[in-house]
């Protein structure tokens, strides 16, 4: 594992990811690249989202207005991703298969897609690849990911 040395937090998440696309063997495009750092970026201190009913958000969703459809929907993407490749065993814990969270989230952006070749589209066409990267970025960030597996989204108390 390779020692990361950037200076910003921004510019450590892009050498993070730069790295797992390396051990991956995936090469991800410029847009889809930005966007797993900032989902990262987003959701670094999120740990409410582990505890999520992502279908029923899924759901909630489809039934509201657009912009509001659009913006449930791709947190429910989003979360699918992080737990498909960051806690692959959080879906073990809750008796399903990882193919539930990577469906789901694929379905979550296929359906907010507006055409084709969009940036939501990509997402969902490439939604394996990505949670590829990110399986191999767990090595990067061990300590944090089994402190939230081990309380499935509680935040560890102060002790630790």
């Amino acid at each position: 594992m390779k020692i990361l040395t950037e200076a910003t937090p921004l510019a450590l998440w892009y050498e993070a990811i730069h790295e797992a696309q390396i051990d991956s063997q995936i090469a991800l495009n410029t847009d889809l690249e930005s966007y797993l750092v900032y989902l990262l970026m987003r959701n670094m201190n999120n740990r409410n989202f582990a505890r999520e009913i992502l279908a029923y958000q899924f759901l909630q969703g489809l039934n509201r207005p657009p912009q509001q459809k659009g913006l449930i929907l791709q947190t429910v993407g989003d979360h699918c991703l992080l737990i498909s490749g960051l806690f692959p065993a959080l879906a073990e814990k809750r008796r399903v298969k990882l193919r539930y969270y990577i469906e789901l989230g694929q379905l979550a952006y296929g359906v907010i897609s507006q055409k084709n070749n969009d940036l939501f589209s990509s997402l969902a066409k490439q939604f394996v690849p990505l949670m590829d990267v990110l399986q191999s970025f767990r090595p990067y960030v061990a300590p944090r990911i089994h402190a939230w597996l081990s309380f499935e989204g509680n935040p560890p108390s102060k002790k630790e």
